[in-house]
């Protein structure tokens, strides 16, 4: 008797599965995760491709209605679900079913076996896949919360708790790693420019787009500064613990090399208690020689607004921004009115 064709999860389906298997976690995704190959293996297949043929490729299932219905029902997935099938003869239509062709067969190294003959391509894979559907801002976008503390299921913005620890659903050297596995994939070159564009460790999608159009070169619609770091602990010396309250502060945006860092203002700074929050975070930092900016949340749709803020921060690096074009003024706007179609109001809520 023949063996039942696996089905595999993937596009859509793939990013909700991966969003709830992080809430699931309390902001953490480590056991489907390690149904993955780890970093060390994924950078094994970069530098030696065949390397993945010492595993199992799965082709997969044709779409059947029923099935989508077991798939849905097990792993908790909203209807359609998208299932990747190997041949467009394979596209059966069905309610509650979503089938779609990608590729001949899947390495079992990049997928995870969740449930008996069930599997869900990586989050590498899911977002290789997004690739040839979404503009570059929109993937930009989802790279960012797979490589975050955050996830968004519909209006409901679920933020990590923000642990040392946990390790995000995947990273930018993950996503480099796959895009050259994969190189003839249908939008590889979208996928190719957001695993170099994004960067690790944002917490809400606010801190993402203001990181990206600040780091993002001129030519994509950012504004061409160096890369910042993102969240990272900065522990505080013995004398600033009790002016800051904490034993360390973490800046939204920093940027190591000129002492600055960016903190991002949005509707909830208003209140008393964050403002005593933010100031007294502000000044521990200055007394450390880090400077503190605060970028408004309508200052991220203003391209004077964040001209001069790149400026500024290009000073203190000591590069001096070259002119801009005209198409790279538009390329910014088109960017930033994007990024706020993607800012739908959204509900916090803890993982």
């Amino acid at each position: 008797m023949a063996a039942t064709p696996p089905v595999i999860v993937g596009f859509e389906s793939g990013l909700e599965y991966w969003r709830k298997a992080w809430m699931a976690g309390n902001g953490s995704a480590e056991g489907p995760l390690g149904q993955v190959a780890p970093d060390a293996l994924l950078e094994e297949f970069r530098v030696k491709p065949l390397l993945l043929e010492d595993f199992p490729f799965l082709r997969p299932s044709a779409a059947r209605s029923a099935g989508a219905g077991r798939v849905a029902g097990l792993l908790g997935l909203d209807a359609p679900v998208s299932l990747v099938v190997d041949r467009p003869e394979k596209r059966a239509s069905g309610s509650g079913v979503l089938a779609r062709t990608w590729c001949r067969g899947l390495s079992q190294a990049m997928l995870a076996h969740v449930e008996e003959n069930i599997y869900v391509c990586s989050p590498e894979l899911v977002l290789l896949q997004l690739a040839s559907e979404l503009s570059y801002a929109n993937l930009l976008d989802v790279a960012y919360e797979l490589c975050g503390d955050f996830v968004r299921l519909g209006t409901a913005l679920h933020e990590g708790r923000h642990l040392e620890e946990y390790r995000p659903l995947t990273s930018p050297e993950r996503l480099a790693a796959v895009c050259g596995l994969f190189r003839h994939a249908r939008g590889i070159k979208n996928a190719r420019l957001v695993a170099k564009d994004v960067i690790a460790n944002s917490w809400s999608p606010m801190e993402s787009r203001l990181a990206a159009l600040l780091s993002l070169p001129r030519s994509r619609g950012g504004f061409g500064c160096p890369k910042p770091v993102l969240n990272k602990r900065i522990y505080l010396p013995d004398e600033l613990m009790e002016l800051a309250g904490r034993g360390y502060v973490i800046p939204d945006v920093l940027y190591e090399d000129a002492d600055l860092c960016l903190e991002y203002q949005g509707k909830q700074h208003g209140e008393t208690s964050d403002r005593k929050r933010d100031d007294s975070k502000s000044n521990a930092l200055l007394m450390m020689g880090i400077e503190t900016v605060r970028v408004w949340d309508e200052q991220l749709c203003s391209p004077s607004a964040m001209g001069e803020i790149a400026s500024y921060i290009c000073k203190k690096h000591s590069v001096r921004l070259g002119p801009q074009s005209a198409r790279m003024r538009i390329r910014q706007g088109d960017l930033m009115v994007a990024f706020k179609a993607m800012s739908n109001k959204v509900e916090r809520g803890g993982c």
